[in-house]
């Protein structure tokens, strides 16, 4: 298994707090969050760690140099969504993948249930009753497996939010690259969610599980009352 992370965004809405860095390289308990996530990922013994990058690409590559992870650039960051920034990294996912944003910090924990888990199409979600407009939100069926998955959704029918964070296993990784690379260069979708990628497994027969954040801490940072809580809420047990 690989594990693939996005970090190729600016982070306009968190400009002011950023002061021009890129949004994974805010701090939480003295460490970047996307240094937490790569100590975090090393665990699992991936067979490569890649990092899809964009903005200020060269000093992301060159703080990061140490960390062993393969770089990729999306040169188009600034006009595509996380979907054209997934088909720069396409060619890394057909072992299999773990998936992440690199502005969500989250516990070690969930990381550790999520490589566990014994299925193909594993799902991070966090349950809530009413998700909000800016999540991206989940339907399940009786058994707990994901049926739906969009932003657009109504708020009413969501039944938690996915977090960004999932694991594609070898089974069906090959798959995954080939929607990838279809809806991008065949459909021009690049400016769409990953997410579009996951519905369209789901609709072919794959079981979508889930692995539950519970009460744990799983935030993702967009805007600064997001990384507010998060340094309230951090604990530091997971400092190494």
């Amino acid at each position: 298994m690989n594990v693939i992370i996005l970090a190729a965004g600016r982070g306009t809405r968190i400009a002011e707090v950023t002061d021009g860095s890129p949004k994974s390289f805010l701090r939480i308990g003295g460490k970047r969050i996307i240094e937490h996530q790569l100590d975090t990922v090393r665990s699992a013994n991936p067979n490569e760690i890649v990092v899809v990058t964009g903005y200020r690409a060269p000093y992301v590559e060159r703080e990061l140099a140490s960390s062993g992870a393969t770089f990729v650039r999306n040169p188009f960051y600034d006009r595509t969504n996380v979907l054209g920034s997934a088909y720069f990294a396409a060619d890394h996912m057909e072992p299999g993948f773990y998936y992440m944003h690199a502005d969500t910090y989250f516990e070690p924990t969930i990381f550790g249930d999520l490589v566990r888990h014994p299925g193909e199409l594993v799902l991070v979600v966090e349950r809530k009753d009413r998700p909000v407009d800016e999540e991206m939100k989940v339907r399940l069926d009786e058994d707990h497996k994901v049926v739906e998955i969009s932003k657009t959704m109504p708020n009413e029918r969501g039944q938690g939010e996915f977090i960004g964070l999932l694991k594609v296993g070898p089974g069906i990784a090959p798959r995954a690259a080939e929607l990838v690379r279809r809806f991008v260069e065949v459909e021009g979708k690049a400016d769409e969610y990953f997410e579009v990628v996951v519905q369209q497994l789901i609709d072919e027969g794959v079981p979508a599980d889930i692995v539950e954040v519970g009460t744990r801490l799983s935030i993702e940072i967009d805007f600064p009352e997001d990384y507010e809580e998060a340094l309230r809420r951090y604990d530091g047990t997971d400092l190494r």
